[in-house]
């Protein structure tokens, strides 16, 4: 049995959606955490624009579709050669990060200027933006203007994503991303075995080295 048919079976609420680049269900954990689950598809999109519209993505056959629509869950779960129950298989990884900002261009600068990750899909237009690691998948650590400007954090001590957690290729790498906050006046803090930092909206990320 899938994910999609245990959440139905559940009656747990959830949104399939269908992104041309990706088949995504979307769904909020008992806390609240907004969580989507994904198959990534971006050999099906040739182009992406600004339609009249809204956001266009241009399939593979050159159509134009829009960016959220309607997902096909039979055609999507008749190629599940197993229907029984099972456990996720080891392995399974969070593909990205996907956080709120209450301002889009201050959020660019502390991930990529400061953080120092190159921009991916910038989607400003549409109040969203990512960034990602070198060499790797563009969509990393997205954010997004959604909850409008000026948004606040949850109370402290309140259900939510404390933080997340970034892992630096070594020492060397992270001491230079702390000298670069510090230098913009970024507080950090020793925290949890690493360097503790807040976003410009207060998301708050542990910096930590590898090995």
């Amino acid at each position: 049995m899938c994910i999609r048919d245990r959440l139905d079976s559940a009656r747990y609420p959830h949104s399939p959606t269908e992104h041309v680049f990706s088949k995504a269900t979307y769904l909020d954990d008992l806390d609240g955490n907004g969580i989507e689950i994904t198959l990534e598809t971006p050999w099906r999109v040739k182009e992406v624009r600004n339609g009249p519209s809204g956001i266009e993505l241009i399939d593979e056959e050159g159509v134009a579709r829009p960016g959220v629509g309607h997902l096909d869950m039979q055609e999507t779960m008749s190629h599940l050669a197993e229907k029984e129950m099972r456990p996720l298989k080891p392995g399974i990884w969070i593909g990205h990060v996907h956080v709120h900002v209450n301002d889009i261009e201050e959020a660019r600068v502390f991930y990529s200027d400061l953080l120092g990750y190159p921009v991916g899909m910038d989607w400003s237009f549409m109040g969203m933006l990512d960034v990602h690691f070198e060499g790797e998948f563009e969509h990393r650590i997205a954010f997004n203007g959604w909850q409008g400007p000026g948004a606040t954090q949850r109370p402290e001590g309140t259900v939510g994503l404390r933080y997340f957690t970034l892992v630096l290729p070594g020492q060397e790498e992270l001491d230079a991303t702390l000298l670069r906050l510090a230098a913009a006046g970024v507080k950090v803090e020793p925290r949890d075995g690493g360097q503790m930092v807040a976003d410009p909206s207060g998301n708050r990320v542990l910096l930590v080295a590898k090995g």
